[in-house]
This record gives C-alpha cells, structure tokens and sequence, in this order.
C-alpha cells in the first residue's frame, strides 16, 4: 500500500509506512492517492555519467532509493482534486509560447526545447523562472497590502490565511514556498492567538517542521537555499535598515547573488557569467509581475495576448544578454567546497553583525581567502593522479602529473555533446584548466566522438592519434604504444599504452582484440602490468586467458555504460579475471575510478 507524496510529468514518488520508491507513472497519479500495487522492487537502471545530472542521485536525495516495476495496482483512496487534469486543461486554451512561460513560472515545468528556455539556460539564469519561495514571499506582501486597505483586525489575518493557502496549492511542491508558507501560517496563528515570537523562530521551526515530516529534505539543494537565504535577510536586517531603500535593496540583492554563488556554478558546470548580477537585477522585477500575471490568467480569466507580450520581452532581453555575455571558466564546485564555502560564509556573517572591528575583518579576510583558495589549482601542484572518467558506453583516462596532463581518449555520445556535459565539467571540477596531450587510441566514435567539440571549447594543446607519436614524455611520465603492428581493422589498430606512474604500471588496452594481445606478449615477453584497462570494454573479442596470465595484473578496470545494448562486459570475459584473482571494478557500477598519490 502506497500513498503518492510526489508527482512529475511521467513518474512519482510512492511512499509506504518505511520506505519511499519510484514509480514511472502511466496512470496519472495524483498527490494523496493511497494506491495498492503489486510488482517488483529493483535498484535504479538509469545511466549515469561524470559530472552530469544525476538521475539517481537525485531520487536518493528525496528519499527513494529504489524502483517499483508495477505489474497491477488498483485505487484504495483517490485524491477528489486532481491537480494534474486542473492544468492540463487550464494549458489546453493557450498558445505554446504562452504555455511554457506559464509552465516554468507557475508549474515549475521546463521545455528545454522551447527557445526561451534554452536562452535562459545559456544565461544561467533559468533559475530566475522558478515558481520560488522569493515569489511566493512577494504575493503574500501583495495580498497584505491589498487587504489591509479594506480590512482590519482578525478579518484582515483570516482573508491573508486563505488566499495564502489557495495560492500555496501552486507550488506546493517547491520547498522553498512549503517553508515560506509554514512560516506564514505560524506567524498568522501566533498573532491570532496574541502570543509574541521572534523571527528567527519563525525562521527555525519551519524547517525543524519540514525534518520532523522527511528528513530527506535535509539532502535537497531548495531546503538548504531556502533556510540560507531566510537567515541571510535575518543577520543582515539590522545593518542595512540604516541605509537608504535603494541601496538597501541592491545590498540584499548582491548579497543574496553571492551566497547562491556555489550553486550557480555547479548548475552552470563552473562557467561564471560577469554580467549575470547585472541581467538578474534587471530581469528581476518583469519575472515577478509575469508571475502575477500567470497566476491571475489562472484564478480568474486568460490574459493569453498579455503572456505572450512578456515572453516576448524575456526572450528579446535574453537575446541582447546573450550579445554581451563574457564568462569566465572557474570550477564545478564539489559537496566539499560548497560546505567550507557556507562555512566561512556564516562565520563572516555572524561577525558581520558585531561591532568588534578587528575581528569582522579577520572574518572577512578567511572568507576572502578561501573563495580565492578555491578557485586555484593548489592541490595539484602536489599530487599525481589517474581517473578512468565515467563517459558511459566509451574509454576516457586523464592521467595528471601535478599541473601536466594526458587524456587518453574522450568518450563520446550521439544523444549530448559528451565534452560540454562530462568532460569539462570534470576537468573544472578537478581544477584542470588545460590538457597537454590528447591522445586518440583509435577512430570509434566512442573514444573520439567528443574529440572536435573538446578542442573547440576547451584548451587542449597537441592532439596524438598515430603510433608513430611514440613514446611520449609529459612531465615524469612516459608513455609508449605496444600495438606497434599494421593489421587490418579499426580496432586491431588502436593503440596499447603502457606507462609506470605513481608507484604502479599501467596497462590502456583500447579495443585491442585477442591477436594483437598475443602479439604483445609474445614480443614482450617480461611485460607486467599492476592495472589493467580492459580491452573492448569487456567484450569477448579480448582479454584471453594468455594474455592474462603473461601480464599479471592486480586490477582490472572496465569502462562501460550501464545496461549497454552490447551486452558488455562479457560473462566469460568477468570469470577469466576471477579465475586469476584479479580484482574487477567497473565504471557503470562505481562511475569514475581515481588513483591518487602525493607528488614526490
């Protein structure tokens, strides 16, 4: 038995008395269904990749950690109002432009085919067409001032307690409105009741309300954003009520920017627009009034020309940002850095608010200190490290000495362009800003088809796609190519690169088949190799018993994607590795794969 707590366009999220699953939903079920259904549990079956969106991740992060396949499922309680059919239909009478302003603004829903959408997105300002906490905040001071011209007293409090609710029902599912909106009530009732209560409780118990309810909340960006920026406007309310309107407001709004900076750059793959501040504070207040505008078409009656009129004024204003939109490349924050980031950032924040100066600018100065220490490639220049990047169905090794670098291949995928998505995100999140050497094993399109769109869009000094390139030497590496042979075929080409790094030896197969692993061993006779790249990404094809036993290898690492239509790894290819005690480890089951040492 399964009480759906969360809806999306084609699944939700069932919960029973312990557990929470995702359901992929032909049904169309609504919020407050109690549904009894039959099937089968199973972990997730989605694709992962490095440094994408994590499909996965973000499920575990609201609370379902497993999927349940329904093979028959039938209503016990069925939720009388069924918000999904209310705006299908309200949808229905408009145009697609007006659709899907309505859709992002009003019903948190993105088209990332529409034009407007993909602009939004280029700007890394999509976010600002979020139905959010923000505007929820703005109509519930719309709502008092209008109130309280006509109204007084209780009646005033019960009439802001209504529509305050009925305007919740839209965005019920963001949790930064759910915040917003128990906070409301609680001040509402505590003044009802005559009772006093400072804000920062006001701030506090709705979030210890939303924990005591899911803890999951507590693993989700909206919680964390939206608990950070109630208690930002908090600490800084009583400093900046000194100065003028104006510039009190640009303070909180430059404020607000640089606390939901991490984030930014996280969504952005590390890509700092220098104008974004600048095109937020002017998109700001039209995103608001198109909100109201959304909300009134749906409560009252369609003010479809008016939609369509500010998508226009949106889209033609994300067209002339796009002109002057220089960025910067800085780095995909990881979990980490965004936890020290917020850590000195409240720490500044707390001392902010004191009158000991000297201790405000130490405060100031560690928080300077550590968004610059952030930004640098400091820890590189002190170790060495080896990753076999998750690029799903394809090979892509970065191997590092300090600040040089060697990429072995890029992956590649027909569906997205492997390089903006995986790559350089990766690269920015490792505080790599070049590769010295990209090298090509050979022409399948899943080790090169990321190749032209890396080189365009990210520094890559030499790219080595012949074996008569070899040996290369970058830093303390040396790389040489075993498949030294002109047999025919792509793969009976591809290269073999051995290399002896951070106390270990390395072994980078390719696609080489068995021919050309005999061949190697048998001109090689005293090859070993403590870490073995599987060749053909586990196919039968290569990894012969032979091969094996002449190389020795401690590990062996895998690079697949997950459910692949190949069929990869190979069963008998997994129990050849098992029968000579080699450890196996898998980037479809692990993601990416990283060996670290200190440099020397």
């Amino acid at each position: 038995i399964v009480l759906i707590c969360q809806t999306r366009n084609n699944y939700v999220i069932g919960k029973t008395l312990f557990h929470k699953f995702y359901i992929y939903d032909s049904i169309n079920y609504e919020v407050g269904d109690i549904v009894k259904i039959k099937g089968k549990i199973s972990s997730f079956s989605f694709a992962e990749y490095e440094s994408k969106f994590s499909f996965s991740s973000y499920l575990i992060s609201l609370g379902a950690r497993n999927e349940f396949k329904i093979d028959s499922s039938s209503y016990l309680f069925k939720n009388p109002i069924r918000f999904r059919l209310i705006e299908k239909a309200f949808l229905s009478s408009f145009s697609n432009e007006e659709k899907s302003l309505i859709e992002l603004i009003l019903f948190n829903k993105k088209d990332y085919q529409d034009e407007l959408t993909k602009k939004m997105d280029s700007l890394s300002l999509l976010y600002l067409l979020s139905n959010s906490g923000l505007f929820y905040s703005l109509m519930l001071k719309l709502n008092k001032t209008i109130f309280s011209s006509f109204l007084s007293g209780k009646k005033e409090d019960v009439a802001e307690i209504i529509l305050g609710s009925f305007l919740f029902l839209f965005s019920f599912k963001k949790i930064g409105v759910i915040r917003s909106f128990f906070s409301f009530l609680l001040r509402k009732i505590f003044k009802l009741k005559k009772k006093k209560v400072d804000d920062l409780t006001l701030i506090c118990l709705p979030g210890l309300l939303l924990l005591a309810f899911d803890f999951n909340f507590a693993y989700q960006d909206g919680f964390f954003l939206s608990m950070g920026i109630a208690l930002l406007y908090y600490f800084t309310n009583v400093k900046f009520s000194f100065y003028k309107k104006k510039k009190r407001l640009f303070l909180e709004f430059l404020l607000l920017n640089v606390f939901i900076l991490p984030f930014k750059l996280s969504f952005s793959s590390g890509q700092f627009h220098l104008f974004s501040y600048f095109y937020s504070f002017l998109l700001t207040p039209i995103v608001a009034f198109s909100y109201f505008v959304c909300l009134f078409s749906f409560t009252f009656f369609r003010l479809g020309n008016f939609v369509s009129f500010l998508y226009e004024i949106i889209l033609k204003l994300s067209n002339l940002f796009l002109k002057f939109d220089p960025t910067l490349s800085l780095f995909t924050p990881c979990k980490t850095s965004i936890i020290i980031f917020y850590i000195f950032f409240f720490i500044w924040l707390i001392f902010f608010n004191l009158n000991e100066i000297k201790i405000r600018r130490i405060a100031s100065f560690s928080y300077i200190f550590s968004l610059l220490i952030s930004f640098l490639p400091f820890w590189n220049y002190f170790s060495n490290e080896v990753c076999f990047i998750n690029v799903g169905q394809g090979d892509s090794i970065l191997l590092r000495n300090q600040n040089k670098t060697v990429l072995i291949d890029t992956g590649g995928n027909i569906k997205f362009d492997m390089a903006k998505e995986v790559l350089i995100p990766f690269f920015r999140k490792k505080r790599i800003y070049k590769i010295d050497y990209l090298i090509l094993t050979h022409g399948d399109f899943d080790h090169d088809g990321a190749k032209e769109s890396l080189c365009k869009n990210f520094n890559v000094k030499k790219v080595v796609d012949s074996k008569y390139e070899f040996p290369i030497e970058v830093g303390d590496l040396t790389l040489e190519n075993l498949n030294r042979y002109n047999l025919e075929g792509n793969n009976e080409n591809s290269l073999a690169i051995y290399t002896e790094f951070i106390d270990k030896k390395w072994l980078f197969m390719g696609d080489c088949p068995l021919e050309i692993e005999k061949l190697i061993i048998k001109d090689c006779p005293n090859l070993e190799a403590d870490v073995l790249k599987v060749g053909h990404h586990g196919s039968i094809t290569s990894t012969c018993y032979e091969f094996l036993k002449a190389i020795k290898p401690k590990e062996a690492i895998i690079s697949v994607g997950k459910n692949n239509s190949y069929g990869h790894p190979d069963s008998k290819v997994i129990s050849r590795l098992k029968s000579e005690n080699i450890k196996v480890r898998r980037t479809d089951i692990e993601g990416s794969i990283s060996y670290f040492s200190f440099a020397k």
